[in-house]
C-alpha cells in the first residue's frame, strides 16, 4: 500500500474515532475531560493527513 493510501485509511480511522466519541458522550455524559475538544483534535489530525494524501497523490 502507497503512502498516497495510508494516509486516507489513516485519516478514516481517525475520524471514526471522533465519531465513536461524539456519540458516547451522547449517551453517557460521564467524562472528566472535554470530549468534544478530543474529538475536534482528531478531526484536525485527520484533516491533516488527507491534505497530505492530496500533495502525495499530486505527485504522482
Amino acid at each position: 500500500m502507497n503512502e498516497y493510501y495510508k494516509k486516507l485509511e489513516e485519516a478514516r480511522s481517525l475520524r471514526l474515532h471522533a465519531d465513536n466519541l461524539r456519540a458516547h458522550l451522547s449517551r453517557h455524559n460521564s467524562f472528566e475531560f472535554d470530549i468534544y475538544e478530543v474529538a475536534g483534535r482528531f478531526d484536525e489530525k485527520a484533516n491533516e493527513y488527507e491534505n497530505q494524501a492530496r500533495i502525495l497523490e499530486g505527485r504522482k
